[in-house]
């Protein structure tokens, strides 16, 4: 994908949450729903996230000592440079999972969030996005974090519909939040999904993605239908408090 269609669909991304923050009606309010935030607490403030959980794969026993908090600078470079509410929904969803021996790999990371969260709780995390703007603030933020964690994290640029980067282990995992918004994107996105499953066909899969503003959906179920078998999360198995209505979270596995 070119550098001048990047930047297109950037600047009709960013319009589109612009509208969407001066406009409310019809959307579910939570405190904690970053698609509707204005814009200098949106691109220019950074996010913190506080873990509820301590980590290292249990899963169940709750953070009461300031552990955790994960700084994310957010800027308006690119579409994957801010925290959007799926992947805080996601997340907290990653929080009451277990992920000790876990081998994940994370499609779009963006600033990182989920990934981070799974490499909290004791997962090995490959996180991936488009070398450039996304990428570099990327790994900013995983400069940011303890040094435990940080090891178990690997970078690497990934363009989706090429040749997959040498991952450092084979996955059993993937994280795919927000990483739907135009049709063009699809394709190429299904096709690295497609290369993933022939490393391991029996990986799990969590995607996750917004109601608002995301016209590649259709297109993506519609291309992965005889191949991976989504099912819908359902709201009680959700962290409670962070369940929004405009926000719909999947296992995948292919059938």
């Amino acid at each position: 994908m070119n550098a001048e269609l990047m930047e297109a669909i950037r600047l009709k991304a960013k319009k589109r949450d612009e509208r969407q923050a001066e406009s409310n009606e019809a959307m579910e309010r939570v405190d904690w729903d970053q698609n509707v935030q204005g814009l200098k607490r949106r691109f220019h403030k950074a996010y913190k996230y506080v873990m509820k959980s301590k980590g290292g794969g249990e899963g169940t026993e709750v953070n009461t000592d300031g552990e955790g908090v994960i700084t994310l600078r957010q800027t308006d470079d690119a579409i994957g440079t801010t925290v959007y509410t799926a992947a805080v929904q996601a997340a907290r969803f990653i929080e009451t999972q277990t992920w000790k021996n876990k081998k994940c790999v994370e499609l779009g990371s963006g600033t990182g969030i989920a990934g981070m969260v799974a490499a909290y709780m004791g997962a090995e995390v490959v996180l991936t996005d488009l070398a450039g703007p996304v990428f570099d603030n990327l790994k900013y933020n995983i400069s940011l974090l303890p040094t435990d964690v940080q090891a178990r994290i690997t970078t690497l640029p990934l363009h989706w519909g090429e040749t997959l980067p040498v991952l450092p282990f084979t996955p059993n995992f993937i994280i795919a939040i927000e990483v739907i918004y135009q049709q063009e994107f699809v394709a190429p996105l299904v096709a690295t999904l497609q290369d993933l499953l022939r490393l391991n066909p029996a990986l799990d899969i969590l995607w996750a993605h917004d109601l608002r503003g995301r016209p590649g959906v259709p297109l993506f179920k519609d291309l992965t239908k005889d191949t991976i078998t989504f099912s819908p999360i359902p709201g009680e198995e959700l962290c409670p408090g962070y369940n929004c209505k405009n926000v719909l979270m999947y296992r995948g596995k292919s059938p």
